[in-house]
């Protein structure tokens, strides 16, 4: 089981004000990364701020994210 960790360190930092959680660290260069209790963190950083917020109702989250990945497809 993968517990989810918010990165709050002991002093205020930049991170936590970004809602970023914590990636395990992997020993496996090839597969390590691709373990979902590593990639999944890491693909959570990656979103923007707004979808990142934890007040965000599951309903919000799901339409700001269906939103994001739309304008990213639109762009690339």
């Amino acid at each position: 089981m993968v517990t989810v960790q918010l990165l709050y360190p002991g002093r205020p930092s930049r991170s936590a004000a970004r809602h970023q959680l914590t990636v395990p660290r992997h020993r496996v260069n090839t597969y390590g990364r691709r373990a979902f209790a590593v990639a999944g963190p890491m693909t959570f950083n990656t979103l923007p701020n707004d979808l990142r917020d934890p007040s965000v109702s599951t309903a919000t989250f799901g339409q700001l994210l269906k939103t994001h990945l739309f304008s990213a497809c639109q762009h690339a």
